[in-house]
């Protein structure tokens, strides 16, 4: 049986959620172009990283009716973008306006989305999930599959989980519903066990906030027990 390209795109889509921490939406938009070779701005040495564009074009929609979806990805038999897409806001981002989203309706959440690179983290999975992730980009030159199919690739590695988990006494099963973003925090987490700093946590996330990145450590823990404990003493007064 030929495997269809969203069979295919399960065994890549949680490597690159986890290896990238890229959103849902960005993954099933990503094209050839975003993944590039440049000099790292600390190491100073060529290497990869994910460049993604402040909009993009979205063939995602679903093709004219009787067109028929044989090889079940109908995005690249169609100009039309898909639903959300078509639907998505864009009155709280300042570089999109109506003649930009008729022409890329797809564009990041924020622009710290495309004003940071997501670079490499030093191993050498993730130097292999990047260039399978190009090789899989390149028949159809973009993500062949849609977001929904993202979404539903990590529901399929959480049961592909619980089967092996069956047959094997070493490994816990997944016991709860598994978001894709949730593959974006344990990318986070990721970082901060590497010890990347919290402002280069913040960089390869693209968040606008430094209390996101200290999310994800220990950081967050102590402020967090701090905020209690300052609630408690006020408490304390009153009374």
């Amino acid at each position: 049986m030929t495997p269809t390209p969203s069979s295919d795109s399960t065994k890549h889509t949680g490597r690159i959620l986890l290896d990238y921490g890229l959103r849902s939406s960005e993954l099933a938009h990503s094209r050839p172009s975003w993944l590039i070779r440049e000099k790292h701005p600390k190491t100073r040495e060529a290497d990869w990283c994910v460049d993604v564009p402040k909009g993009a074009r979205c063939t995602n929609g679903n093709p004219d009716a009787g067109q028929g979806n044989s090889t079940g990805a109908d995005l690249h038999n169609t100009s039309e973008p898909c639903s959300q897409c078509s639907d998505r806001s864009y009155s709280d981002k300042d570089w999109v306006d109506d003649e930009f989203h008729e022409k890329t309706p797809w564009h990041p959440k924020s622009k710290k989305s495309y004003q940071y690179r997501v670079w490499r983290i030093p191993k050498e999975s993730a130097l292999e999930t990047i260039k399978e992730w190009e090789g899989f980009l390149q028949p159809d030159q973009q993500w062949p599959v849609t977001s929904s199919t993202v979404l539903r690739d990590v529901k399929r590695i959480r049961d592909r989980a619980n089967a092996l988990s069956e047959d094997n006494d070493d490994l816990d099963g997944i016991n709860r519903p598994i978001h894709a973003h949730a593959l974006r925090h344990t990318f986070g987490c990721r970082l901060a066990a590497a010890g990347f700093e919290p402002t280069v946590r913040m960089r390869q996330l693209r968040h606008g906030s430094y209390e996101m990145a200290l999310y994800y450590s220990a950081a967050w823990n102590l402020r967090h027990r701090d905020s209690v404990q300052d609630s408690e003493w006020k408490a304390n007064e009153e009374f």
